[in-house]
């Protein structure tokens, strides 16, 4: 989702810009995407994360290689060392490096590893002298020493900061004091993403399904189902989140009277561990015996914009995703966003109302169900706040793509 927005507004902002993205993978690749009916492509600048440092494009190869060019007196001998290195000529052939860090990942909740993971092509770009433009994202929390110091090493050298709540201006200007980078708030980018009409036989057998009943769309996180990446409630949640799940069904059926959509967020295949186009199968099929004709499944394989669309046709939506959430608010879909972590509040407290944050390391299930319930009763006061609230938000997300974000300085 974040993707597609990124190269959405850069495509509209710029003349037929050529994008590239520095990420990780075996082989090089040419993504595709598609703005305003024309196809973009995007190479992918491939680096590998791996114990294999004989690997010539392995991300801890070539930062060595970069900081070893530091310590040459050479420019010379340093010329010819990097120019050997097909990735690193890429990198240097940028005029700006673009960093979202998947949106929540610049922070070590998720693990040292993880953290690192993403950090270190940012680290490359800034040993190259690129500039580096941090896009709204979450930052914090960092509580290791390390992860720390990587992130102050990249705060204190980045050419202009976004965070997309007050909290991360916090987080920066604690780590790095009296950093000359004024830190700006911008929205989630997220939230300009597009979405792309859905089948004609899906939208009719969601008419058929819905009636006259509230249709509530329902996203299961197949990450806090599993318990987080340690599979022991990595993330603190106060109720058993599959316990929990199964209670906001019934609740949604016999107390609203509504109807239940499931709908995934995170895809991957039956190969991803976090896939919740399986879990939503496997949901769908343990489920609709319990509640027949009360709750669907649309298993059709939509793509991420289409599933956009698919939410936008929610009375109300209830989703543990924070992206899904996302996808809801932008189209002025009432929503209760289940938090696992601090991102949902910081996003979501630039919406203001017609969005209600409810953090599951804090609530159970009674006062879930409460706060559902308020918002059944108060959905159309939300939808109409967001109708008001949504046009800046987008407006100033496309507005951060026109302005000095694609003309800075080298940093070299």
């Amino acid at each position: 989702m974040l993707f597609s927005a990124i190269v959405q507004n850069l495509t509209r902002a710029l003349n037929a810009p050529r994008i590239s993205v520095l990420d990780y993978g075996s082989a090089p690749d040419v993504w595709h995407e598609v703005v305003d009916g024309k196809q973009v492509n995007i190479d992918l600048i491939n680096l590998r994360f791996s114990w294999r440092v004989y690997l010539p494009n392995n991300a801890f190869r070539i930062f060595g290689l970069l900081v070893l060019c530091k310590l040459v007196p050479l420019s010379g001998v340093r010329s010819a060392l990097i120019g050997g290195n097909p990735w690193v000529k890429q990198i240097l052939a940028s005029k700006v490096n673009l960093s979202i860090a998947g949106g929540d990942s610049f922070s070590d909740i998720y693990g040292l590893r993880r953290f690192i993971y993403v950090a270190l092509p940012q680290i490359l770009v800034l040993l190259l002298g690129k500039p580096l433009v941090l896009l709204p994202q979450t930052y914090g929390p960092l509580k290791g020493r390390c992860s720390r110091m990587i992130a102050r090493f990249i705060f204190r050298r980045a050419t202009l900061i976004f965070s997309r709540d007050e909290a991360g201006c916090k987080v920066i200007t604690d780590l790095a004091p009296g950093n000359i980078i004024p830190v700006k708030v911008m929205p989630d980018i997220g939230f300009s993403m597009e979405p792309s009409p859905v089948p004609d036989e899906v939208l009719a057998r969601l008419s058929d399904f819905r009636q006259k009943e509230i249709l509530i769309g329902l996203n299961v996180s197949k990450l806090l189902f599993m318990g987080g990446y340690s599979s022991k409630n990595m993330f603190g949640l106060y109720t058993d989140y599959p316990v929990l799940v199964r209670s906001v069904v019934d609740f949604c059926i016999n107390s609203l009277k509504a109807r239940i959509l499931l709908v995934p967020h995170v895809a991957g295949g039956l190969e991803s561990d976090e896939s919740e186009e399986t879990l939503c199968r496997e949901l769908f099929k343990e489920l609709e015996p319990k509640y027949p004709g009360q709750i669907l499944y649309c298993d059709d394989h939509l793509d991420h914009r289409q599933t956009k669309s698919l939410i936008g046709q929610c009375d109300l939506f209830i989703g543990a995703r924070m992206h899904a959430c996302v996808a809801a608010v932008s189209q002025c879909v009432p929503t209760v966003a289940l938090a696992y972590s601090q991102k949902f509040k910081g996003v979501m407290d630039l919406v203001g109302s017609g969005v209600r944050v409810l953090d599951l390391r804090q609530e159970d299930s009674q006062s879930l169900c409460s706060g559902l319930r308020e918002a059944i009763d108060l959905k159309s006061q939300w939808r109409a706040d967001l109708k008001r609230k949504m046009p800046s938000i987008t407006s100033a997300i496309c507005g951060l793509f026109q302005s000095e974000l694609l003309d800075v300085p080298s940093n070299r």
